[in-house]
């Protein structure tokens, strides 16, 4: 399967993540909430609005649309 943006993730599907493309400032703001590469991440809910709820390193997270296309999955 390949990679793909969070943002198209369904829910409950599991996937690692591949790359984070964005300036620093994004890249340390990811990193605090726990999404680098290589971490699992899980989606919790896709509603039609509103924010991404993943789960990353057993931490409920909201991610927004705009910045879930930057982070690059790979599905397991």
């Amino acid at each position: 399967m390949p990679a793909l943006p969070l943002s198209l993730l369904s829910p409950n599907q599991r996937a690692r993540v591949v790359s984070i493309s964005g300036g620093r400032g994004l890249i340390k703001r990811l990193n605090e909430m726990g999404v680098t590469p290589g971490a699992e991440v899980m989606v919790v809910n896709r509603a039609v609005r509103g924010p991404l709820i993943v789960i990353v390193r057993g931490a409920r997270v909201a991610i927004g649309r705009g910045l879930a296309t930057k982070i690059t999955v790979m599905p397991e």
